[in-house]
């Protein structure tokens, strides 16, 4: 009598991934409340960001301007800790990355309207200030809605990082080559805002999914220098106010 067949089957990275991450959910023991929670997601967002600039040489008057500005990017990238602090009552924080940081002049009703009958592109073109990203820390509050679904109520305060490339680094190099002393290093901004979102469970106490949306208040200062050069009064002054928007979605592990 001849022996059975035994038919290997081969398992790929993707079985393996799976298999392990389900056991790890599967076997992990389930308590009323996971101790931690790491969220990984995306977020869209839109800018209204206002630049604030003053410039003196000397008893000249100074050269102030007030230009409204909107971003040319969309997206950023982030992710986050929380931790319980008591019963529904969560805190952490996170990190969000923005990519090179763009702005454009926005164009009026008009204007826009002009482009759309003239079938014209819009040739604008964006002043690149740098790579953008937020630190921030975050307090949240859970309100079950209906079975595994909890409205999430937040707020955020953190700071802005923005490391100079592009139109600003070339703006800094050339108030440089004229003899200023400025600092070409990365700026540090404040940011604090509320947040409202949804979360639905997948597996109790480990795998979720949420969306968000959000609305926060950012301020940087990107020069403040009063110096003088060969004997010159020289003062260089740079705000930037912005009030984001966003929209996103996540998926949170609880351990």
């Amino acid at each position: 009598m001849e022996s059975p067949v035994i038919r290997r089957r081969s398992f790929s990275l993707r079985d393996c991934i799976c298999a392990a991450t389900f056991f790890i959910l599967a076997a992990a023991p389930v308590s009323e409340a996971a101790a931690w929670t790491i969220g990984l997601g995306g977020q869209v967002y839109r800018d209204d960001a206002n630049l604030e600039t003053e410039k003196r040489i000397g008893p000249q008057s100074p050269v102030e301007e007030d230009t409204d500005y909107e971003s040319d990017d969309i997206g950023s990238f982030g992710i986050y800790a929380l931790f319980p602090m008591q019963e529904r009552v969560f805190a952490g924080g996170g990190l969000r990355y923005y990519g090179t940081y763009d702005t454009l002049e926005p164009l009026t009703r008009e204007e826009r309207q002009q482009l759309e009958e003239d079938g014209e592109e819009d040739t604008r073109e964006p002043y690149e200030f740098g790579t953008a990203l937020d630190a921030y820390a975050h307090l949240q509050w859970e309100l079950p809605i209906i079975t595994k679904l909890d409205l999430l109520l937040g707020t955020q305060v953190g700071l802005n990082l923005l490391f100079p490339s592009g139109n600003f680094e070339e703006t800094i190099n050339s108030e440089k080559d004229d003899g200023a002393s400025l600092f070409g290093g990365p700026r540090l901004g404040l940011l604090f805002g509320p947040q409202v979102g949804v979360r639905y469970g997948i597996i109790e106490n480990r795998l979720a999914v949420r969306a968000d949306l959000g609305a926060r208040y950012n301020r940087m200062i990107l020069f403040r220098n009063e110096e003088e050069i060969d004997g010159v009064a020289y003062r260089l002054d740079w705000t930037m106010n912005i009030l984001r928007y966003d929209a996103g979605l996540a998926v949170e592990l609880s351990f």
